[in-house]
């Protein structure tokens, strides 16, 4: 198993303040020349920290090396985790597959929500066969701002603001803390 050193500390009354701080420690980080601080945090306005935790936790699951799975989502096959946190995906760049003879290939980076309130960013490759879907995890590291990875950080807010609407109108279970 990979050893990662994405640590966040805590306990589960802390979770929703550090999920707030993570996330926006995360867009601030998107911050350039042509979006202030500001802008980047504002992006996030709509979130609701308490209530978006415990879909968040409720839907998150363990990540593998490597998984075969079926297209109903029944696994046939799972690798090694590669983190003990089980985690929430909350941006992925997949782009278009390629298809030779009935094969599908895409390639993408993920970025996750671990269960300790840290990022992690994997590479994904996904070949996809008949009714089989197979997918191949490794793990960049717990910067989401690696070089070759382009966040769309208005998907990530529009993913967290949807989770958020949902917990409000009772679309997803929550609890209180």
């Amino acid at each position: 198993m990979n050893e990662l050193i994405c640590d966040a500390g805590g306990s589960r009354m802390d979770y929703p303040f550090e999920l707030q701080q993570t996330i926006e420690e995360f867009f601030l980080q998107g911050a350039d020349a042509e979006h202030s601080e500001q802008e980047m945090l504002a992006k996030l306005d709509a979130v609701n920290w308490s209530l978006i935790l415990h879909p968040i936790m409720e839907s998150a699951g363990p990540l593998f090396e490597y998984v075969a799975s079926r297209q109903n989502g029944k696994a046939l096959y799972k690798g090694l985790r590669i983190s003990p946190e089980n985690g929430y995906r909350l941006y992925s760049d997949f782009a278009p597959a390629s298809d030779e003879n009935g094969v599908s290939l895409q390639r993408s980076m993920e970025l996750w929500l671990l269960t300790d309130m840290t990022l992690l960013v994997t590479s994904c490759f996904r070949v996809t066969y008949q009714n089989t879907v197979t997918e191949y995890r490794a793990v960049k590291g717990c910067d989401a701002l690696i070089s070759d990875f382009a966040v769309d950080y208005d998907e990530v807010a529009t993913v967290l603001t949807t989770l958020s609407n949902l917990a409000m109108m009772g679309g997803a279970p929550f609890y209180e803390l």
